[in-house]
């Protein structure tokens, strides 16, 4: 039977989020954001690095703010999602008025460049709290399955907003022309206005609370292990987002540039992708049941990165969609669906109380994904795509290596979470499915956010 704590309003409205919020970024903000920035800036790959390195630096400076202000108390964890919210809404704002000027060039890249700061900005304000509150809101127990599921929530995102491009590019004429992208650049962004309402929804009140006197909040960071398992998922996570961002911003360039593809073909890839990626985060969620996360998290690590450096090398198979369009969804696929075991494991080693800062942690990750994209760009003008490919997989297998290192650390299947510590400890944690809010006060509030939601 699903826990009390797995339908609570936090996790519905945090999962509607997820969803809506996918589809819209991936609508504008992947395949036509990077051929209207290449654009813009006369064909520079450096120029597309840049813009995404300017909203990085912001979402890193606003996470490391925002985290701990959520773990501090300041206006609990649902002020800075608000403030996260306003932020996003002045962003959107943004990129409607530049998009109607049509100034071209430099004189529209760089107001997008603002635009993006503060998109990163909004990103790096809501993410720690977000995830923050929605940990509260989960059991230990229930937290890799929800957090699987919160995955599954985003790919399907990820699958719907290509496939909105895809209409739209095809309705618009399916070429790489400023117009088009400005008009479905135009209309991703007006889709997130739906998410950005969906943050002020959540609720500090409807986390779990403390249901049993438990030991004191050193119980947990006393376990060496759990230090060292938080500093190893902070590492690798790292060492994985400065390797990723050197190619993940130029992907659709390369379909372009070397396969020869269309705006709706590039964005059919991205349609197919995260829906194998939904797919086979349930299914690795149950081989880790049986043969551990870690276990899992490393075997698909690994043949994902095999795949990226033989697309490195293989510059033969290029022009091929049929070859190198089924290897990159593979090598994709593989390489993201262990992301909610990676998150459970961080999340499963955190005290209540300091869960927004390590998630705020996790944008030092955006930065250096936004950093190294600016110096992909610079990679990819000089030496082309195939070399970025190849030491991104080379960064990627030293990040692996961290993450090989929480073998012995992380319990194993026949471990749960709450059997390496006592189930006190849950409790000290705020990891019991019981709402603050107790009896008839708590019904009413419940129904009425209910009514909120739905």
């Amino acid at each position: 039977m699903m826990e009390e704590s797995t339908t609570s309003r936090n996790v519905r409205v945090a999962l509607a989020f997820s969803f809506f919020q996918s589809l819209s970024e991936t609508s504008w903000g992947y395949t036509a954001l990077s051929a209207y920035l290449r654009d813009l800036a006369d064909g520079s790959n450096t120029y597309v690095g840049l813009a995404e390195g300017f909203q990085g630096i912001a979402q890193l400076a606003a996470a490391m703010f925002s985290g701990f202000a959520a773990d501090k108390g300041l206006h609990g964890r649902q002020g800075p999602l608000r403030v996260g919210a306003l932020i996003g809404f002045a962003a959107v704002l943004g990129f409607w008025l530049t998009l109607g000027a049509r100034a071209g060039g430099m004189r529209e890249y760089v107001p997008v460049c603002v635009c993006l700061t503060l998109w990163g900005a909004f990103r790096g304000v809501s993410y720690a709290p977000l995830e923050a509150l929605f940990a509260d809101s989960v059991a230990t127990s229930a937290r890799a399955q929800m957090t699987s599921r919160k995955f599954v929530y985003i790919t399907l995102g990820a699958t719907t907003g290509p496939l909105l491009a895809v209409v739209l590019f095809r309705y618009f004429g399916d070429d790489w022309n400023l117009k088009e992208l400005r008009a479905v650049i135009a209309a991703g962004t007006a889709l997130a206005v739906l998410p950005l309402g969906l943050l002020f929804l959540m609720r500090d009140k409807y986390a779990l609370a403390v249901a049993v006197s438990g030991p004191s909040s050193e119980v947990l960071e006393e376990k060496a292990n759990a230090q060292r398992v938080r500093r190893l998922c902070f590492t690798a996570d790292a060492v994985g987002g400065v390797a990723s961002g050197m190619t993940v911003r130029f992907f659709p360039l390369f379909f372009k540039d070397e396969t020869k593809l269309s705006p709706a073909n590039v964005n059919s890839i991205m349609i197919l992708t995260p829906f194998l990626m939904a797919i086979s985060c349930t299914l690795l969620e149950r081989l880790a049941a049986k043969i551990g996360r870690v276990q899992v998290i490393v075997a698909s690590k690994l043949v994902g990165i095999a795949m990226l450096f033989w697309m490195g090398v293989s510059r033969w198979s290029w022009g091929s969609w049929e070859i190198i369009v089924p290897v990159y969804i593979v090598r994709t696929v593989l390489m993201n669906s262990t992301s909610p075991l990676h998150k459970s494991i961080l999340m499963d080693h955190c005290l209540k109380g300091a869960r927004g800062r390590w998630n705020a942690a996790d944008s030092i990750t955006a930065l250096g994904w936004s950093g190294s994209a600016f110096i992909g760009g610079v990679v990819a003008d000089a030496y082309g795509f195939g070399s970025t490919f190849i030491v991104t997989a080379a960064l990627q297998l030293v990040g692996l290596m961290f993450i090989i290192m929480l073998w012995p650390l992380v319990p194993g299947p026949s471990a749960s979470p709450s059997a390496v510590a006592p189930t006190a400890l849950d409790a000290e944690q705020g990891d019991v499915a019981r709402p603050l809010l107790q009896g008839e006060q708590h019904a009413r509030a419940q129904a009425a956010d209910d009514a909120a939601v739905h």
